[in-house]
């Protein structure tokens, strides 16, 4: 069963599980907020694609990083 399959009052008091050989990696871009003000569109989106290919390329590099996620300047991975 997925947790997306499961209401929410079942899990969110739930105790934390334990993955002692797993890292989640979260990385916002600093200032992303006011930046996203001061460039056009096609800036931010050249910007975004810049930073994450170079992210995807260092993961690469390392091995053993998946990529979960982008959400806006937010970059979630697991390793």
């Amino acid at each position: 069963q997925q947790l997306r399959d499961v209401p929410p009052e079942r899990w969110w008091r739930s105790p934390p599980v334990d993955f002692p050989d797993c890292t989640i990696l979260q990385m916002d871009i600093a200032g992303f907020t006011t930046l996203s003000t001061q460039l056009d569109a096609e800036e931010l989106i050249d910007l975004l694609n810049a930073v994450y290919t170079q992210i995807d390329q260092a993961a690469s590099y390392i091995g053993q990083i998946w990529k979960v996620e982008t959400i806006g300047d937010c970059y979630i991975a697991v390793a």
